[in-house]
């Protein structure tokens, strides 16, 4: 266990807050913004990036730059999540679904963090099943017109269990290691709060929601990629916060993209 002072005490409950601050922003914004934005706003590492601050805060770089590895690593499991759930979503109970995703989730990320690789081949496996995922839940690159609200929903949930992941990972990341700290910085929190959301509300707009996800994976990865490079340039803390923007960069890229491929489809 990391020794903690009072005042990184206060640091680290800060930090957690702002997890749990962002985690509901994002929910928030998916839910009830414009389609192009809330495509935007769900590739973006919220959620992860307050994880490895915690991570940046407590530990050497050499351990933030093999966590960001690991979480390289760990992509395809956050996708082996949204293929599932996408395509249980309207055949099982939420229990059920949740059950499906999460399994998968955990298998996958347990198996491909086992032994560390570069981050190249984590792009290469990444995309390599993202094209697969295809066969399973086929890829729709527009974006569906903007739907009813919906009934109202709770994502204080959502927010208390990230803000809940960014204390373990500050007080126990010594003891977890670079492989589960990143593993659980990567936790589907929002997509889990998101998938109970949809299910309990009927929404239509289920499987556009998981094509942003999937499709916003990239981002995500770039994430990761930029804290390994940047960090021995800026240290950490500095790299976790600037590798925001080519996450960034690139939903907004994608997204426009997207909006090329199949713009009457878009409100």
């Amino acid at each position: 266990m990391n020794a903690l002072d009072g005042q990184d005490m206060l640091a680290l409950i800060a930090r957690a807050l702002g997890c749990g601050l962002f985690i509901w922003v994002l929910l928030r914004a998916v839910a009830e913004a414009p389609p192009a934005v809330a495509a935007v706003v769900i590739a973006q590492p919220l959620a992860i990036a307050a994880g490895f601050f915690a991570i940046a805060a407590a530990e050497p770089e050499t351990f933030v730059r093999a966590a960001a590895l690991r979480g390289a690593q760990a992509m395809p499991a956050l996708l082996s999540f949204i293929t599932l759930v996408a395509v249980g979503f309207s055949r099982l109970s939420r229990p059920a679904l949740l059950a499906l995703g999460l399994g998968g989730w955990a298998a996958m990320a347990l198996a491909l963090t086992a032994v560390e690789w570069p981050f190249w081949l984590s792009c290469a496996v990444t995309l390599a099943l993202i094209g697969a995922s295809h066969l399973l839940f086929p890829i729709v690159p527009g974006l569906a017109p903007r739907g009813s609200a919906g009934p109202r929903r709770r994502f204080w949930p959502a927010a208390v269990q990230g803000g809940a992941v960014v204390l373990v990972l500050g007080l126990f990341s010594s003891v977890l290691g670079p492989r589960f700290s990143a593993i659980l910085a990567a936790v589907p929190v929002a997509m889990i709060f998101v998938t109970l959301a949809m299910k309990g509300s009927g929404t239509p707009r289920w499987a556009e929601t998981y094509q942003s996800a999937r499709l916003g994976l990239p981002s995500l990865l770039s994430y990761f990629g930029a804290i390994w490079a940047l960090t021995p340039l800026t240290g950490a803390l500095t790299a976790c916060f600037a590798a925001l923007l080519p996450s960034l960069l690139l939903s907004l890229m994608s997204v426009h993209l997207r909006l090329r491929l199949a713009p009457r489809t878009v409100s």
